[in-house]
């Protein structure tokens, strides 16, 4: 394989020194990383005598396999983080130092575990049966758990919302209920044995001095209780070679600090080298300037810049847009389903697309969209949109419409239907008011009271009207029982719960209605509707649909990101500040995926064009975010001036720039691939 000069500059770089090589998307990272390790076993390093460590399997497979391919006489040994921790785990209890522990590791059983303590140490102003606050506290046990401080100081450094302090006491009782019951989670695998070696100095001097390379890969996603086990392994002896990028630190949620690679690297340490592989191979000028002039933004982190290197193929970046007043929950995502069959109409596969989501909340009218128009995808996580409680009664109700046509329906189904949107009754009382349940029935108050009389004659008249409708719509053709149901009932359900309680997941929930009523009259039957809800089969030709975190290491000729709008792009969680050079870094990754078409989807805000075209700074500091504003980001890409000076590189013509405003990355791009085309 052919190398570049900055890429040959650090697989050659001298062997007795420590290594922070800065590695932008696209520009062969693995590659030279593979390339360095045969190069210091061919300078007489024994391979046992290195340690390669990856942030996940995937990427140590990937090294082992590049690395396959130089027919050394011996691989050094290629682990992911946790598996060095879970290694030193089985060692100190060998000798003594941890407790033997049964490991668990699905989420479901750490939850339980969470609860159990949550349920005993929560303050009055929090739900501790609620799903999100749950969440919320195993998210905090698991931060702790990356730093070396205490968990009242993680919580004060991270800034949390004070009605979670709870939470400290919480994780302090969490740990007891650990040790008490002997299990260990994913994240203990790398806390547990760092809390041996900041106490028991026998500890280190059985895992210090044993190596004299330590390879780490991704080390932008290194946190303090990483970078400890890592250095306590180095000891006095090895060299250490972090190899990563600081744009592309995006896993702040488990821990992550971009100080570790910007300045944290050559801390206590001697003779440090800062190397920069300066192109990428991955996308043209076009993207590669809207990354440089969006990033640079941020403040923390080197100041570098990342050309496209000579015959990468060149990247269109399009804009597509939502109503204003609807944004992303546009039911009929016209400019996503544009994109695909442009991308589908060349000839091209559907995993040649990824749609890049910020998070999970925005995905319901992206995956009716898709289902409706009959184009297979697939969730990456299990985080599907047909999991939810609302969608599960729309499966239900088509379940129950098919099975009126032979057999009585069940029980579990109905209740889904029934309860959504949520009846004002106690759960208790739902199997019963199943039991009233039949094609063509029709209840009256006293079958109602029969099963509970109690209830209101407010309640009761709810009640009956949700059952009669169902049971007259089960009697009905297809078309006219989602009209008598959907249309009439839950629609009106929903539309006065929004006028008197003004929730904001009522408001949400009517809009997935709007989108799942597009696609239930997009169908011809129950058995129709549920077919196509099925998920593909594993070897189906599928759209992927991922988060921007979990889409690192990823590339695909065409990426969608939806939602490019403020509260959602940046994110604006409810609890918590905005780290704003956080969700820039998300939204760099995001748009460094495509190869060769990036489509970006806002809202169509009366002067956004114009103000795009003329090069204005984001109007967001003046005014309250909202969804319907776009985002920030857009602005910050000037993507006419990427366009224009993109296309002139490409197509080897004068550039004329449109806009006014600070032009000195367009400069610095410029300087930068002078340089590197002139060998400088």
């Amino acid at each position: 394989m052919q190398f570049n000069r900055h890429q040959l500059d650090f697989i050659q770089y001298p062997l007795d020194t420590h290594i922070c090589l800065i590695a932008p998307p696209g520009s062969g990272k693995t590659q030279v990383t593979s390339a360095r390790i045969a190069y210091l076993i061919k300078q007489g390093v024994a391979p046992q005598k290195i340690l390669a460590s990856t942030f996940n399997v995937k990427a140590a497979d990937e090294l082992t396999e590049r690395l396959n391919d130089y027919r050394l006489p011996a691989l050094p040994p290629i682990r992911n983080y946790h598996k060095v921790g879970s290694r030193m785990n089985r060692a100190f209890k060998k000798k003594g130092f941890i407790k033997h522990h049964q490991f668990i590791q699905h989420e479901w059983q750490i939850r339980e575990k969470a609860k159990q303590v949550l349920l005993q140490t929560a303050s009055t102003d929090i739900n501790p049966h609620d799903s999100g606050t749950l969440e919320d506290f195993v998210s905090f046990i698991s931060v702790v758990k990356s730093q070396l401080l205490s968990a009242e100081d993680t919580f004060t450094e991270k800034q949390i919302n004070a009605r979670y302090r709870c939470f400290i006491n919480g994780f302090e009782e969490y740990e007891k209920l650990r040790e008490q019951q002997g299990f260990q989670t994913f994240d203990d695998l790398l806390y547990d044995p760092v809390r041996v070696l900041l106490t028991t100095p026998s500890a280190v001097s059985f895992v210090e001095n044993h190596l004299d390379h330590i390879l780490i890969d991704e080390f932008q996603d290194m946190n303090p209780i990483t970078f400890a086990l890592f250095s306590f392994i180095a000891g006095s002896r090895a060299y250490i070679t972090g190899i990563g990028d600081d744009d592309q630190t995006i896993n702040v949620y488990r821990g992550s600090d971009p100080h570790f690679i910007v300045s944290g690297f050559s801390e206590g340490l001697q003779n440090v080298a800062l190397l920069q592989l300066a192109e990428t191979y991955r996308f043209g000028h076009v993207t590669a300037i809207a990354a440089n002039q969006l990033i640079q933004h941020n403040k923390v982190r080197h100041n570098k810049i990342c050309v496209s290197g000579a015959n990468t193929p060149h990247t269109h970046i399009s804009l597509g847009y939502y109503d204003e007043q609807l944004s992303y929950r546009c039911p009929h995502q016209r400019s996503l389903l544009q994109t695909i069959n442009k991308h589908l109409a060349t000839g091209r596969r559907k995993s040649d697309i990824g749609i890049l989501l910020r998070t999970y909340h925005i995905s319901p009218w992206i995956e009716f969209a898709l289902i409706r128009e009959r184009i297979a995808y697939r969730v990456e996580d299990g985080r599907s949109a047909l999991s939810l409680p609302f969608v599960q009664g729309i499966k239900a109700f088509a379940a129950l419409h098919v099975e009126t046509q032979s057999e009585p329906p069940q029980v579990s189904p109905i209740i889904f239907l029934l309860n959504h949107p949520v009846l004002p009754v106690k759960k208790a009382l739902l199997p019963q008011l199943a039991s009233l349940v039949e094609a063509s029935r029709t209840i009256d108050d006293e079958d109602i009271e029969r099963i509970e009389p109690t209830l209101s004659p407010y309640v009761k008249t709810i009640v009956k009207k949700r059952i009669n409708s169902l049971n007259k719509a089960l009697s009905q053709p297809w078309s006219e029982a989602v009209s008598t149901y959907y249309e009439s009932e839950i629609h009106a359900a929903y539309t006065e719960q929004i006028a008197t309680r003004k929730q904001g997941n009522d408001i949400r929930n009517h809009s997935i209605l709007i989108a799942a009523l597009l696609l239930l009259n997009s169908t011809r039957s129950g058995d129709e509707l549920l077919r196509i809800m099925t998920a593909p089969s594993e070897d189906e030709d599928t759209i992927t649909i991922t988060t921007l975190n979990s889409s690192k290491g990823c590339a695909w000729f065409t990426v969608i990101i939806p939602a490019c709008v403020e509260t959602i792009l940046p994110y604006q969680h409810p609890d918590s500040p905005t780290d704003i050079e956080d969700e820039r870094r998300l939204m760099y990754v995001g748009i460094t995926r495509a190869t060769q078409h990036l489509h970006l989807i806002t809202t169509e805000k009366k002067g956004f064009q114009s103000a795009l075209k003329a090069g204005h700074e984001s109007p967001v500091s003046t005014v309250s975010p909202t969804m319907k504003e776009p985002s920030r980001f857009l602005y910050e890409m000037r993507l006419s001036d990427a366009e224009a000076v993109g296309n002139a590189i490409t197509l080897d013509n004068d550039i004329t720039l449109t806009t006014t405003g600070d032009i000195s990355i367009i400069e610095r791009y410029l300087t930068t691939l002078e340089d590197i085309y002139n060998g400088a």
